[in-house]
């Protein structure tokens, strides 16, 4: 898969999770947020739309009441972000 390719299906997963959240289908936004976060991961691993994903998948678990879970999804994103920030004042 091209790089442009994959990044245009990410954001058709997050549009498509950002629909359903908006509409209160958290089970389904929560896959769309999984789908994106995985393509991210493989390719992307520092591009920020990691810790945004991550940080709507938190606010989906939040919603489902997976409080564990929402808090772990959030730890990942600070972790991104704190790794990143050091990387980049280096």
């Amino acid at each position: 898969m091209e790089v442009d390719e994959s990044l245009e299906e990410v954001k058709q997963f997050i549009d498509q999770g950002n629909t359903y959240y908006t509409e209160g289908k958290y089970a389904r936004a929560e896959i769309m947020y999984k789908k994106a976060l995985e393509i991210l991961k493989q390719h992307y691993e520092g591009h920020p739309d990691v810790v945004m994903v991550l940080k709507k998948l938190g606010l989906v678990y939040e919603d489902q009441g997976k409080h564990f879970d929402a808090e772990n999804a959030y730890k990942q994103a600070q972790e991104i972000l704190r790794k990143y920030s050091r990387s980049g004042s280096s």
